[in-house]
């Protein structure tokens, strides 16, 4: 399994307590200073952690049976997202599956002032563009994803969005 932006290693460690020692999980982030961190508090976990840029995942085709992306697409502009959905589609096995958490755009006024303010003081531009225009589920199935679900969290305010890699390349 593969964490993509893994950061500091909280969703990585929390897979690898779940897979068990049957499997290989791997985080990467393009920080080293969050690499350095997720390696401390995974220590006695069957986890490896690399430095490596999204857009160019050093691995090779069809390895993983699933990946995890949580709160990093925002953080790119438009094109490093689809360059790293496309690395990640790339990786997955076929059949593999995609889980995406990220920001979204509620529908209740209140909700959607809060997450628009908190995004527009704390985060890039390109998160506040994404946010936005809600490209994010149409940016999954370009990369040829066939997206499965989608769950809103915290008033809508959180996407987690499920897509698989076909069965047929």
């Amino acid at each position: 399994m593969l964490d993509v932006c893994s950061g500091t290693g909280t969703l990585t460690s929390l897979i690898a307590e779940r897979v068990g020692s049957s499997g290989m999980v791997i985080g990467v982030d393009l920080s080293v200073r969050m690499i350095r961190i997720a390696r401390e508090k995974v220590k006695d976990l069957a986890v490896t952690f690399q430095r490596a840029d999204t857009e160019s995942l050093p691995f090779a085709e069809g390895i993983f049976d699933k990946s995890f992306l949580s709160l990093g697409l925002h953080e790119m502009p438009q094109i490093a997202r689809r360059n790293t959905l496309r690395e990640i589609y790339r990786t997955l096995k076929l059949g593999g599956k995609l889980f995406v958490l990220d920001y979204s755009l509620p529908n209740g006024v209140f909700p959607r002032l809060v997450i628009k303010a908190l995004v527009k003081l704390l985060e890039e531009e390109a998160a506040y563009r994404m946010l936005l225009e809600g490209t994010l589920t149409t940016e999954i199935e370009e990369a040829g994803f066939i997206l499965k679900g989608r769950e809103l969290a915290l008033s809508g305010m959180v996407e987690i969005i499920r897509a698989d890699k076909p069965l047929l390349g």
